[in-house]
């Protein structure tokens, strides 16, 4: 079982032979998707991203931040942690610490930084004080090449019909925009904004990370198929061979 299959449920049974069927939610969905919003630079996203974890923190709700790498959770860790945000940084490198970290992922007012592996399919339960504050933030701090990998993330929050929420803070020098569209990556740093606004039209450009998720997707996709095909001949061979 999976929350995470309709994405891939054509591949799973054109490969397998394995049928994607959805479960019907045992609890109300309470959880809130915010706004998409976009910056510039990760200079711009970082200090926005400071701006509203110290909110959640004064009002004792818990935030959990997704970052695509290692080191940029670390350097991320680092840059709020100059900025005077406590917080606790679990990136996969310090296993035997990953179940206490995670378990109190969900207390009032923590910030927890993780790499979007690590703390993959647990269940993060808020405090009383927490769910009072709205319970799990969860913040993608860019998106992944694969919606399937997104939705693990955001699904972390909100769990058992408990409150919650999720948002994306994409930027220009994001990776998926860089690797997959780099003009459109050039252009979105290169935007002049208003003064003392440092986002740019979520709008129009969220539209152009979508298009890149889907590039990537198909491009691992084919890689797949390839890979299935390569090890279907292998076997062939040897079966000839036997």
């Amino acid at each position: 079982m999976t929350g995470t299959a309709q994405e891939a449920a054509g591949e799973l049974w054109r490969f397998y032979r394995l049928e994607v069927v959805s479960v019907r939610r045992h609890r109300p969905f309470c959880g809130e998707e915010l706004p998409v919003r976009i910056f510039r630079n990760r200079t711009e996203k970082w200090r926005a991203l400071s701006e509203v974890i110290r909110t959640c923190q004064e009002g004792g709700q818990p935030v959990l931040l997704g970052c695509q790498t290692i080191e940029e959770s670390e350097q991320l860790a680092e840059y709020l942690r100059s900025d005077g945000i406590k917080l606790v940084l679990l990136n996969a490198k310090s296993m035997s610490e990953e179940a206490e970290i995670v378990a109190r992922a969900g207390d009032a007012a923590m910030v927890t930084i993780a790499t979007n592996m690590a703390g993959r399919g647990t269940d993060i339960v808020p405090d009383p004080q927490a769910l009072e504050a709205g319970g799990l933030f969860v913040i993608s701090t860019g998106m992944e090449e694969a919606r399937r990998i997104d939705r693990q993330l955001k699904g972390r929050a909100a769990r058992q019909g408990q409150p919650g929420s999720s948002a994306f803070y994409l930027s220009g020098d994001d990776s998926l925009l860089n690797d997959y569209l780099p003009d459109d990556a050039r252009k979105l740093r290169s935007l002049k904004n208003t003064p003392g606004d440092a986002e740019v039209p979520a709008a129009k450009w969220y539209s152009r990370f979508q298009l890149a998720q889907r590039l990537a997707e198909k491009a691992r996709y084919e890689q797949r198929v390839a890979t299935f095909f390569h090890n279907e001949l292998l076997n062939e061979t040897k079966e000839r061979l036997v």
